[in-house]
């Protein structure tokens, strides 16, 4: 009995002895994994949208302003608010007003009162300006009663209706030659010559194809006179753009002085366009 237990103890002795690391040896263990709590969503990398103001309101029940915006039209500038309501119910009490910013304070444009806006409905609050092409800083106010008993709600919304940047644009155009200057007086043909040619030079600055006729007559009482035609059309529709007014209205008239013939030149008034 007592060599079986001897030899069970030197066998288990060698065992723990063989199954030891030797010294310098690497021992390789799984890697430990990360539990599911510690470990990161699948989605961590995704960017979520927060909702806008307009998004939270709507979704908050009650009174809210949907939106405003500003038009220009040709009469004015046309102003529009819109005030929601996605309670269940209707409600009634509702007030608002436009008002226009005038750098010192705001300007009440259009109001109204005693307004009834319906379950789930809208109402389009309007208002109107004279014309402008500056920026113009609005607001929407509103106010009404609470869903189910709460208090009074008071609603406010800014927008800028941008600056409208125009110019002032002359169209002109000469399908068929014209006649645009008879030169016929001067000392020598070399004054009328270069008369002509300068005036030609213009009229092809400002689009114009020209022809010069040079033509030198003998006088009955002795000497020579001479004369120089320029003709000038334009195949397609010329225009110029001016920053204002007046400076737009002086080029047109110039127009009127360069082509003599004014039968063939369709010369367009001025137009106050909208430029990007």
């Amino acid at each position: 009995m007592k060599r079986i237990v001897t030899s069970v103890i030197v066998v288990a002795t060698w065992s723990a002895i063989f199954a030891s690391p030797s010294h310098g040896q690497v021992i390789r263990r799984p890697p430990i994994r990360p539990s599911d709590v510690t470990a990161p969503p699948k989605d961590a990398g995704a960017i979520t949208k927060r909702p806008s103001p307009e998004e939270k309101e709507s979704v908050a029940g009650g009174l809210w302003i949907k939106g405003l915006s500003a038009k220009r039209i040709d009469s004015g500038i046309s102003i529009v608010g819109v005030i929601g309501n996605n309670s269940p119910k209707s409600l009634d009490g509702v007030a608002y007003t436009i008002s226009r910013w005038n750098g010192n304070g705001w300007t009440t444009i259009a109001g109204g009162k005693d307004l009834s806006v319906g379950s789930n409905k809208s109402y389009d609050a309007a208002g109107f300006l004279n014309a402008s092409n500056q920026a113009i800083k609005l607001k929407l106010d509103v106010s009404g009663p609470g869903v189910f008993g709460a208090p009074v709600v008071k609603k406010t919304k800014e927008w800028t209706l941008p600056a409208r940047r125009t110019a002032f644009v002359v169209r002109y155009r000469a399908k068929r030659w014209a006649l645009a200057a008879d030169f016929k007086e001067g000392d020598t043909a070399g004054t009328i010559f270069e008369d002509a040619r300068r005036h030609a030079a213009t009229l092809n600055s400002l689009g114009f194809e020209t022809q010069i006729r040079n033509t030198t007559n003998q006088e009955v009482l002795g000497g020579l006179s001479y004369r120089s035609l320029v003709f000038a059309r334009t195949p397609t529709e010329q225009s110029r753009t001016f920053d204002n007014l007046p400076a737009a209205e002086e080029f047109r008239g110039s127009l009127r002085t360069l082509v003599r013939d004014r039968t063939n030149l369709s010369l367009g008034m001025v137009r106050e366009e909208e430029v990007n």
